[in-house]
């Protein structure tokens, strides 16, 4: 039975965060997508953009391995979404960050490949693998995230641009990342730029008790 619900294309909850803007009231369960199931793991990609953050606060790194992003991810936001029992059903995961996973049009290197619980995706993933419509791409911010300033970057069909982990083309004076744009098409920023939105993905073992 449980293997149904986390059957490819189903919407699932799994943590909390805040979502809707208002403090007050507490965080909100985070809805995940179920981009693939193999065995007894399964992929989620969170439905809704939720945060918007630069890819690398520093200016100088396009590669996920050196990112703030990744950092980010991997300590403030797991904490602040997970529970002790929720993080221990995360599994870490080898990102593969090779250039076959990025877009072969500009021809950059992507750094070393990493150990991951928490991550994003990748061109190749987002491009070939899960999706196979510019449609099927598109992401909603939150209400929260619209309050960080992702309101100034949504235009007309309510969608947001979404960071990918692949970098983009070396651009002077910054290098640039790729993301999704709010019409699911590909895009590219400098790594600094701040109107871009996070949809972490993750592995959970569905063999964890707490499933």
């Amino acid at each position: 039975m449980k293997y149904v619900k986390y059957a490819v294309g189903n919407e699932v909850l799994f943590g909390t965060y805040e979502q809707d803007g208002d403090i007050d009231n507490g965080v909100e369960d985070i809805e995940w997508i179920v981009l693939d199931l193999e065995g007894d793991k399964a992929l989620l990609l969170s439905k809704y953009s939720l945060e918007m953050k630069e890819y690398d606060e520093e200016l100088e790194n396009n590669t996920w391995e050196k990112s703030t992003i990744r950092s980010w991810l991997n300590s403030n936001f797991i904490e602040e979404a997970f529970t002790a029992e929720e993080q221990a059903a995360i599994l870490k995961t080898e990102v593969d960050n090779s250039q076959e996973e990025g877009c072969s049009k500009y021809g950059t290197n992507g750094g070393n490949n990493t150990e991951d619980q928490v991550f994003l995706l990748s061109y190749k993933e987002a491009f070939e693998d899960y999706f196979t419509r510019d449609k099927e791409r598109i992401c909603i911010p939150t209400a929260y995230t619209l309050q960080q300033g992702a309101d100034e970057y949504v235009t007309d069909n309510g969608a947001c641009d979404w960071w990918l982990r692949s970098p983009g083309p070396l651009r002077s004076p910054f290098p640039y990342g790729t993301n999704v744009s709010e019409r699911g098409s590909l895009g590219s920023w400098n790594i600094g730029s701040g109107g871009i939105c996070v949809r972490p993905a993750l592995w959970i073992n569905l063999e964890s008790d707490i499933f």
